[in-house]
């Protein structure tokens, strides 16, 4: 059983967790590798402003994060998940708490929870309910290969 010390800094982990996977960290290399795709792949009418981009960039000027287009959560979300584990932790239901999770998990298009996010729950908040958990990479029962 953790004791309150260890329970706040899973919660911090976990949220620092979630909110680092939609922040931009500026690494100047991959972030001109990650425009050039862009533009290697835009519609001809958007490509003037990603080469703008790409130049400041390459100059060591200010741009705007390459990625965003790519996240599939905000920190709305996060906040969500946060207070919801703060409801918890201040005496809240674990099965509330859980199914609030996965309802943003589900509206994320399940990329909100990976493994490692999962354990850190598991930790906080005890078993999951059952219940079925979504993985984007996940082959959907339906279409999987049939074992007659």
């Amino acid at each position: 059983m953790l004791d309150a010390q260890q329970i706040k800094n899973v919660h911090a982990r976990l949220i620092k967790d979630l909110r680092s996977a939609i922040h931009h960290h500026p690494d100047r290399e991959q972030d001109l590798l990650a425009f050039m795709s862009l533009y290697i792949k835009a519609e001809p009418q958007q490509r003037p402003d990603i080469l703008a981009h790409l130049m400041c960039c390459a100059a060591g000027g200010a741009y705007p994060d390459p990625y965003e287009s790519s996240y599939r959560y905000t920190d709305v979300d996060v906040d969500a998940v946060d207070f919801a584990l703060g409801l918890f932790l201040e005496g809240g239901c674990a099965a509330d708490t859980w199914n609030t999770i996965l309802s943003i998990h589900e509206r994320t298009g399940g990329h909100l929870l990976d493994t490692w996010r999962l354990d850190q729950l598991h930790v906080l908040l005890g078993e999951m309910p059952p219940l079925v958990i979504s993985f984007p990479s996940a082959t959907p029962l339906q279409d999987a290969p049939s074992m007659k």
